[in-house]
């Protein structure tokens, strides 16, 4: 009867989660009197504000933000987090790692996969360290490029994935790279 009765209360507790809620919730901030949009995310008790590129769609849940610009539904991007089970490094270990994780991200069926390029600490996010990884792969007959950076918070890590065409790529990931400087935590 006790047992029963603390597996029923158990059942009711919350599940602890680790990683960042990317369940957008809308918000307004204030810049020299102009009411700017922006999104809001969960990370524990802190919550997180992020600007996405002008004009982009975007839709989310538990682990995932995918973004879309507009006019172009053969580009998108992705903001995920996923568990880690150490802190990232970035000694050879580690970014052989983050080399695999990102080639996983790459769509499957698609040939002649190739990283062009990987970039240790390209940019810092909340004072927390980064590595990038672009990647070149031909999918249904066209070439396309993905560049995927990766955050460590520790116990997770951000994912920051853009994925589009080769041709029309660059202003697509300039515009989702721009808006990475927005990402803030807020406390």
């Amino acid at each position: 009867m006790a047992a029963a009765l603390i597996a029923a209360l158990l059942s009711l507790a919350p599940v602890v989660r680790a990683g960042i809620d990317f369940t957008p919730e809308s918000s307004f901030y204030e810049l020299e009197g102009i009411r700017m949009p922006r999104l809001l995310f969960h990370d524990g008790n802190a919550t997180i504000a992020y600007v996405p590129p002008v004009g982009w769609t975007f839709s989310g849940g538990e682990t995932k933000l995918r973004l879309t610009p507009r006019d172009r539904e053969d580009a998108t991007a992705i903001i995920q987090s996923v568990p880690q089970p150490v802190p990232m490094t970035l000694d050879e270990d580690g970014v052989k790692a983050l080399r695999q994780a990102a080639l996983n991200l790459v769509p499957q069926g698609s040939q002649e996969v190739k990283i062009l390029s990987e970039q240790k600490k390209p940019m810092l996010i909340g004072r927390h360290q980064t590595f990038e990884v672009c990647i070149s792969y031909g999918l249904k007959e066209h070439a396309c490029l993905l560049d995927a950076l990766f955050l460590d918070l520790d116990k997770s890590q951000v994912q920051f994935v853009v994925n589009a065409p080769k041709f029309g790529f660059e202003p697509v990931s300039t515009a989702f790279r721009k808006s990475l400087f927005s990402w803030q935590w807020l406390r």
